[in-house]
């Protein structure tokens, strides 16, 4: 069974590797230059990670570090997110009514009194 791990013909790279770093690249260029760069630099990773060499070395790595970043995104369940984002906007009304007290008070203490 192939699990993304296993060798192909190329003993230079795995399958993961290549697979990674072709997501990486087509997700950067896309990114940084739209569709066109897309695929430009996802098939430049491709080719990179094929090739010996440093930049070979270079791509191999980082197609394993996206393989990774990728199995801690799997990770992470949506309730988890649902839940942070609950937390993260509590937090951020309760920091707003403090500045808006704060302002008002700041406010209704710099008017002369007649």
């Amino acid at each position: 069974m192939n699990n993304g791990n296993d060798r192909n013909s190329n003993p230079l790279h795995t399958n993961r590797q290549l697979k990674a770093a072709v997501a990486a690249g087509g997700i950067t260029g896309l990114v940084v230059g739209g569709p066109l760069l897309g695929v430009v630099a996802a098939g430049g990773a491709a080719l990179a990670v094929t090739h010996p060499g440093k930049a070979g070395e270079i791509a191999r790595a980082g197609g394993d570090a996206a393989a990774k970043v990728g199995d801690k995104i799997r990770k992470i369940k949506p309730q988890q997110v649902v839940d942070k984002g609950r937390q993260l906007v509590t937090q951020l009304k309760t920091k707003q009514q403090q500045k808006q007290r704060s302002s008002a008070e700041f406010s209704n203490a710099s008017r002369p009194i007649y």
